[in-house]
């Protein structure tokens, strides 16, 4: 799949949103700072839709993160602010359509200068403004909930006005703030009814008056009074918020008889709702608070009881409970504008005024028994539960170790999702993206079956504005999914992503990138490399991403140092498939140097012939850095014919390169290019074998033990002019220790009369070592030395001073001013004792202040001068 364009402009988008609403908030709508951060804000909004295409931008609230698209904001204090301001304003999330206008924006920027307290208020100014659903700017509400630790019995919005209220509550008169009296006012009203032959339940007991001995009585309905009907319990509710505002007048003698008969003309049904919920806070353990909003309680309780009995009886479904909640929080609305004084000084203060319809649904469902939970959990009207009593219910279950009736439960609300009915499917999509981290529990099998759901869904649905959420939802679950590592899910969301692409490839484009962004393959294979085996699902999920997959993997190649890394590197790149051989193939066909070259060493072992074949034709055209990390990449890869291959490719090699290639010809164990390495120490006189190379081709012999190399080394190490040896003092030291090994009883033979050091020839080439853990294992010895050589390196932007600290046969590391590539071939010269040593390096790791290099070229004088630091520093060590 290709990539859309990188969502930058969505994201600016956000920032300059954030800055707006704060600076309207502040400033007001017609201040010069927000006009002008207005127009910035605007030119960002475009932008940001014409990359996101028809499905719009949907900006949401996830506690403290903003999400963008249903992917999450990194976590900044400025995105956290936003967050909350959103959540504040009660919004759960704004969809922007394509077809938005500047009016349009205008409209909803405005809507926030009135700084309204309430969340609700607010949220309906910008329904009004906007259009509501139809508008080209869509919102949705959120509900909040903050509870005061302290009073953990009391309702929620008796614990708001207890904060708010505080000494202003006494104006409220006192047979206002006990239940008890209030029962008599209505036990006296009831009996004053009776007496004049009104009502079938005839005169009230006494007993009525006094609470009833715990909870299960005050559940116990009248025996004289029918059930409760809708309209019985608004009236309830009205005469609640007439008692309200009576409470906000200056006390009269005749408030009491005011209330009482107010009382009269409630229908019997009301008053038995009312004493009932009157009864049930009389009966509470510990008295109500003097200063607690007892109206807004008995309020909340009697449409609360009236809900449930509704309920329980069957006369409502469970997505009809909403509508009817909905319907009552308008009636007790009236009661709350009482304490509108009192919430706005809590908006000042900062704390968030929880919404009515939040405390009805909050009360209602903690008022449900514990087996109808389960009924409404596992039925097809699960979505019209709200995602947070949920997440309550479901995490209870898990900590009570009933995990598969949890599962279950999330199984049926994520199938919620196919439900015909728009308004259910919006629902269930806004509440599956809250319930992300739910779904991740166990082994990952719910996460799968979900997004297999959500991608199934997204293949029918034909509404922009649903595309839109559930884009925002399927992403939130990939990327769960992927935080998680729980890798079958995440193969899932890769399958659904094909699937879309093939029946509506435009909407799979732009949803693929906000996918894939949760899915760090670099991440993926990293811990892979250290995990004790690859985890389950994971090759699967590299086999939906071929391309990407094998690139990651060959980009970590030349960054492994352990075989057991680059092992399990190759075991992922050919669990990809055939379609990454095929990738590797092409870019080594096609794609510059610097792109090909890291391929060489998966190649080398997935498809050596290949390799073969087209290698050649490259290295024609690529420069010297390139040749370097071909043989690297063949050294580091152990594939078997790699001493086949880098014979084949000699001559095509940088100068630089060879001696490095002629040691791992030794180093390979295969004999086949030792003829190769005779004649380069037999042309003696030809640039090929320029005499570094031959002490090199002559080492690899040592190392490969070709006993046919004797007749070749034996005149090097014994011939004699007249009285002198024939041959330099170091070529014959580099032939006697390759003797040493390829024909160990001429040489011990030879040792007496050879004019050369046991000390010299013990400083010699290592051998491989097949056990090493290593992938490039070191072919001499380095040592520290005591005190650094001084000396300097000539490159082509100048000569700068250099402090050898370490130091072999083959190359060193040095303290360096200048920042040299890696790759690149400099001058060096070192003063040892009163001589200096010249040589040309090659530079392998760059670092501040310190560069790590490997000799390419060196005469056989400086070579033995090189030799005697180390022989003296030996001598030390022994």
């Amino acid at each position: 799949m290709t990539d859309s364009p990188n969502p930058e402009a969505a994201r600016r988008f956000t920032r300059s949103l954030n800055i707006l609403l704060k600076t309207v908030r502040l400033y007001g709508a017609e201040h010069e700072r927000t006009t002008t951060l207005l127009g910035t804000a605007w030119e960002d909004l475009c932008a940001a839709l014409q990359e996101a295409g028809k499905t719009g931008l949907l900006l949401g609230v996830s506690g403290t993160q903003v999400l963008l698209d249903g992917v999450p904001l990194e976590k900044r204090p400025t995105d956290r602010s936003f967050a909350h301001l959103l959540s504040s304003a009660g919004l759960a999330s704004i969809n922007f359509s394509p077809r938005v206008t500047a009016d349009d924006f205008w409209r909803f920027v405005r809507a926030f200068a009135s700084r309204s307290p309430r969340a609700g208020a607010l949220v309906a100014e910008l329904q009004a403004a906007l259009g509501g659903d139809k508008g080209t700017i869509r919102v949705n509400e959120v509900r909040f909930v903050a509870q005061d630790a302290s009073l953990p019995d009391a309702s929620l919005a008796a614990q708001l006005a207890a904060r708010s209220l505080g000494p202003d509550v006494k104006k409220l008169q006192s047979w206002l703030e006990n239940p008890q009296r209030l029962l008599q006012l209505i036990a006296a009203a009831e009996g004053a009814h009776s007496q004049l032959g009104g009502g079938p339940g005839g005169v009230i007991p006494a007993t009525t008056s006094q609470p009833a001995a715990g909870p299960a009585a005050a559940r116990q309905p009248w025996p004289s009074a029918p059930p409760a009907r809708e309209d019985d319990v608004l009236q309830v509710l009205r005469w609640l918020s007439r008692v309200g505002e009576t409470a906000q007048q200056p006390e009269t003698p005749d408030a009491a008889g005011k209330v009482e008969s107010e009382v009269r003309q409630l229908p019997l049904p009301g008053q038995a709702a009312l004493t009932q919920a009157l009864t049930s806070l009389a009966s509470q353990s510990e008295p109500p608070r003097p200063d607690a909003p007892l109206l807004l309680q008995l309020a909340e309780r009697v449409a609360i009881r009236f809900a449930l009995e509704q309920y329980e009886r069957g006369d409502v479904k469970t997505n009809a409970v909403v509508e009817l909640l909905g319907r009552l929080k308008r009636e007790i609305g009236s009661l709350r504008e009482i304490l509108k004084v009192h919430e706005e000084e809590m908006g000042r203060a900062g704390l968030d005024v929880e919404s009515h319809a939040e405390i009805l649904d909050r009360q209602f469902w903690a008022g449900v028994p514990a087996h109808a939970k389960r009924k409404i959990l596992l039925s097809p009207e699960a979505w019209a539960i709200p995602p947070r009593n949920i997440r309550q219910f479901v995490g209870e279950l898990f900590n009570q170790g009933e995990r598969q009736l949890a599962r279950d439960i999330l199984e049926n609300y994520a199938a919620c999702i196919h439900t015909q009915e728009g308004d259910a499917r919006r629902k269930a999509a806004m509440g599956l993206t809250d319930l992300a981290d739910l779904y991740s529990h166990g082994d990952g099998s719910l996460l799968k079956s979900t997004l297999q759901h959500l991608g199934k869904e997204l293949r029918q649905e034909t509404s922009a504005d649903m595309q839109t959420l559930l884009d925002a939802t399927f992403v939130r679950h990939s990327h769960e999914a992927a935080a998680r590592r729980q890798y079958a899910a995440v193969e899932e969301a890769l399958v659904a992503i094909e699937a879309l692409g093939r029946t509506q490839p435009g909407h799979a484009r732009i949803l693929w990138p906000r996918v894939k962004v949760g899915n760090p393959l670099p991440a993926f294979i990293e811990e892979a490399l250290h995990a004790p085996r690859i985890p389950g699902g994971l090759v699967e999920v590299l086999r939906h991403t071929p391309h990407a997959a094998v690139d990651q993997v060959a980009s970590r190649t030349p960054h492994c140092s352990r075989r057991e890394e680059w092992e399990r590197l190759l075991e992922l790149a050919q669990g990809v498939g055939p379609e990454a051989i095929s990738h590797l193939h092409r870019i080594l066909e096609n794609r510059p140097a610097q792109e090909a070259a890291p391929k060489v060493g998966l190649l080398s072992r997935l498809e050596p012939g290949a390799l073969e074949e087209l290698l050649p034709l490259r290295l024609r055209d690529w420069d010297p850095i390139a040749h370097d990390q071909v043989v690297r990449q063949l050294a580091t890869s152990r594939a078997p014919e790699r001493g086949r291959l880098l014979e084949k490719i000699f001559d095509l090699l940088d100068a630089a390169v060879l001696p490095e290639a002629v040691d791992e010809i030794g180093m390979c164990g295969d004999r086949a290019p030792a003829r190769r390495l005779m004649r380069i120490v037999e042309r003696e006189s030809s640039e090929s074998a320029q005499p570094y190379l031959q002490l090199k081709a002559i080492e690899a012999l040592g190392r490969l033990r070709e006993s046919s190399a004797s007749p070749l080394l034996r005149p090097l190490a014994e011939s004699k002019r007249f009285w002198q040896w024939q041959h330099p003092r170091e070529l014959r030291i580099t032939a006697l220790q390759a003797l040493l090994r390829i024909d160990p009883e001429w040489a011990q033979d030879f040792l007496p009369r050879c004019g050369l050091s046991l000390s010299e020839l013990k400083l010699a080439p290592l051998d491989p070592d097949p056990d090493t853990p290593w992938l490039r294992q070191r072919r001499y010895v380095r040592m520290d030395l005591p005190s650094p050589l001084q000396g300097a390196v000539h490159t082509s932007q100048g000569n700068y001073r250099v402090a050898v600290q370490q130091l072999s046969l083959g190359g060193g590391v040095a303290r360096s001013q200048c920042h040299i590539r890696p790759g690149s071939s400099v001058g060096l010269e070192v003063r040892s004792g009163f001589r200096h040593i010249h040589a040309d390096v090659l530079v392998r790791e760059a670092r501040p202040q310190e560069m790590t290099f490997e000799l390419v070229r060196i005469g056989l004088q400086d070579r033995s001068r090189l030799r005697h630091p180390l022989l003296r520093l030996q001598r030390q060590l022994n």
